[in-house]
């Protein structure tokens, strides 16, 4: 219950702060909880942002879910960069911290693995595959990114390119779906 009640106030305080805002002291302010408290907890802020960041990309990546198609993967991943709190200064956090940006790059490679492994169906896994993979899971992620410091009627404008866009390619690929 304190762990969720440290998130909930972490996740506040990036909203409400931005990463430069971001600390031990106002998390702790936050959540209601003494500095000391905190700190049996986490280590630091960065331990922070590191559940914060694992929870995201849960939430977000779903491309076992549907094996024909990765629209729901689009829909998920720009309902958590949309309105998830916190959700941007978290994008800012982990282009900063070299740890988060080291964890961003695994989620992200596993993703492609699974993307590749989707679209081979039956075949052997080849490198084209693997680009369509990558071309495919790092346009999603960049393309939703950029969405984020869009006004919302655009950025939703954006998401729904994105979903023609990812269903054609993919319908490209594997015609019977």
């Amino acid at each position: 219950m304190t762990v969720e009640r440290v998130l909930i106030a972490a996740a506040t305080v990036l909203d409400l702060k931005g990463f430069d805002g971001f600390s031990m002291q106002s998390v702790a302010d936050e959540s209601g909880l003494a500095i000391g408290t905190l700190y049996q907890y986490f280590p630091n802020k960065y331990a922070i942002l590191e559940v914060l960041v694992s929870r995201w990309y849960a939430k977000s990546r779903l491309f076992d879910k549907d094996p024909t198609s990765l629209v729901p993967n689009v829909e998920a991943q720009a309902e958590v960069y949309f309105n998830e709190v916190g959700a941007t200064a978290l994008l800012e956090a982990i282009q900063v911290v070299p740890e988060l940006r080291a964890y961003d790059r695994l989620t992200n490679e596993l993703s492609v693995d699974r993307v590749a492994q989707r679209l081979r169906g039956d075949e052997e896994l080849t490198p084209t595959h693997t680009a369509m993979a990558q071309v495919s899971v790092f346009a999603i992620d960049a393309v939703l990114r950029q969405a984020t410091v869009l006004p919302r009627e655009e950025a939703m404008e954006v998401v729904a390119v994105l979903k023609q866009w990812v269903e054609a390619l993919y319908t490209g690929i594997n015609p019977e779906s």
